[in-house]
């Protein structure tokens, strides 16, 4: 064979590559878009249908959460895992490492510390958005985890949501986009996670965590190592908090013992000694305290738990970033 045909046959090779990419590429926004495109039309529907008919369940606080979750997560989200899997296949076998308990846990405190410093951009960046225009973008998440029970807030929080979302983009989309290079595609599909879910409270931690997954997914050829993680953070920094705060005082409580520490103040400074403070208000400001105490020194170890795993996400990020290589 000339040299001239070994040339061409290497053209004629690399271009149907390219091809082929192109298309793997192609397919992989196809299945995204229909997530949205099918998630916003069933949404629609479901409003139309509702109001019409059934008004009342329509009206009711319950009806956005409920509709979000059954057309997002229980249709929409199962349709491209499924467009996915027909239409994306592996581009090579790759060598699949595991992860110790402990290696997951040093990875959990990085999620941990990148959703806390994302968190804190994204909602810096919708107040100033918020006091320019006037409008914000804020997240559905609190609305529907305070409205449903701690079991269900659990199931789709910590179970449903990490397993259908690591499914779609990091089994799915990730793994489409690696014939572009590992790199793009831990940052297209992180970015992408983002988008995904749809306001910029969200946004910034959000893509922090879809690559930092991806990232794992990759490293390990394992979806259950990202599944993990994400069922790990949802855990901690999601469903605790509202574990606590659905145990948490009252805003009447809290008024309450605001109200005696005024008054508490008050006579204290006019008093010439403590024993002529009245009884009444010294009973007043324990019994409010004694209400709110206990959820107040629940909150704060918790909060202190938190900041303790994020200082050491931080650490291991720092001492581990060089070490990071990706073809």
């Amino acid at each position: 064979m000339s040299e001239f045909d070994n040339n061409f046959e290497t053209v004629e090779n690399n271009a149907a590559k390219y091809r082929l990419d192109k298309k793997m590429l192609s397919r992989a926004g196809f299945a995204l878009l229909a997530v949205f495109l099918i998630d916003l039309v069933l949404e629609i529907g479901a409003s139309v249908i509702f109001s019409t008919f059934l008004p009342n369940v329509y009206k009711s606080v319950y009806f956005s959460a409920c509709a979000k979750i059954v057309c997002n997560y229980l249709i929409a989200i199962p349709i491209g895992i499924l467009i996915l899997r027909t239409m994306i296949k592996p581009i090579e076998e790759r060598e699949n490492k595991k992860l110790g308990a402990g290696a997951l846990a040093l990875w959990v405190c990085v999620a941990i510390a990148g959703m806390i410093i994302g968190s804190r951009i994204g909602s810096a960046v919708n107040s100033l958005i918020e006091n320019a225009i006037g409008r914000g973008s804020h997240s559905e998440l609190d609305t529907i985890v305070n409205m449903f029970p701690l079991w269900l807030t659990f199931v789709l929080m910590v179970v449903i949501g990490p397993i259908m979302e690591e499914l779609l983009f990091r089994r799915g989309l990730t793994e489409a986009l690696r014939p572009w290079g590992s790199k793009l595609a831990i940052v297209l599909s992180g970015v992408l996670f983002g988008v995904y879910h749809g306001n910029l409270e969200q946004f910034f931690y959000a893509a922090f965590l879809g690559i930092l997954f991806g990232y794992v997914y990759l490293y390990t050829g394992k979806v259950r190592y990202s599944i993990f993680l994400h069922m790990a953070v949802n855990f901690i920094v999601g469903f605790i908090p509202t574990v606590i705060n659905r145990f948490s005082y009252t805003l009447a409580e809290a008024e309450r013992f605001n109200a005696a520490i005024e008054a508490y103040s008050s006579a204290a400074a006019s008093a010439a000694s403590p024993e002529e403070i009245p009884v009444e208000l010294m009973q007043e400001f324990f019994g409010a305290m004694a209400k709110i105490l206990p959820s107040m020194a629940l909150s704060m170890l918790y909060n202190g738990l938190v900041f303790g795993l994020a200082i050491a996400g931080v650490i291991v990020a720092i001492l581990t970033y060089r070490k990071v290589n990706l073809k």
